[in-house]
């Protein structure tokens, strides 16, 4: 994997979206040519385009999703309290391959990281949907939401985590008690 050094996109956002996936960008070193494309060497997870929105509602929508304290992720972190658990939330753990993870719910000391996964944005087998509109953007970019997640999973047990996945359809009392037996084993 080659690093990038003073790396800068050329053009208009426009422009770059006409271009396709890969943004065109010029250099401050030698190691590459102008014109090189940006996501054929910084990540192993190539960036997608982005899709215009079909709407300003969906726009909205999306925007409104939050990255951190979810009504699932509140609900459970509460049940843990009210057991009398203590933990950290969005906690930043460093993983070998350079990159931070962000866990919702993190017990520290018997390194067990908990990650509750919504439905649709990590593909559930039981409720995970496709989107009728932007196919083209939204099926990769799901496809890749689940890639990160194994390749996160993987770093985390390389470095002695254990690694509690529950999906955001599963009851409050159910993941609260899949969480306490791992940390009874752990």
């Amino acid at each position: 994997m080659r690093t990038r050094k003073y790396a800068r996109v050329v053009g208009s956002y426009r422009a770059r979206l006409e271009m396709g996936s890969a943004a065109r960008v010029e250099y401050a070193n030698d190691d590459h040519t102008l014109g090189d494309s940006i996501w054929d060497w910084t990540n192993e997870m190539t960036n997608l385009p982005y899709a215009e929105p079909t709407s300003p509602t969906a726009t909205k929508k999306m925007r409104s999703n939050r990255r951190v304290d979810t009504k699932p992720e509140v609900r459970l972190r509460s049940a843990l309290h009210r057991r009398g658990l203590r933990f950290r939330k969005d906690y930043p753990i460093r993983l070998p391959d350079g990159r931070t993870v962000h866990p919702d719910i993190v017990f520290t000391r018997k390194k067990v990281a908990v990650f509750l996964d919504g439905c649709f944005w990590h593909s559930c087998p039981q409720h995970g949907t496709t989107p009728k509109s932007n196919q083209d953007y939204w099926i990769p970019k799901l496809r890749q939401n689940v890639e990160r997640d194994r390749a996160t999973d993987s770093g985390l047990q390389a470095e002695g985590w254990r690694v509690v996945r529950i999906w955001e359809h599963v009851s409050v009392d159910e993941a609260a008690l899949i969480v306490i037996s791992q940390l009874d084993s752990a």
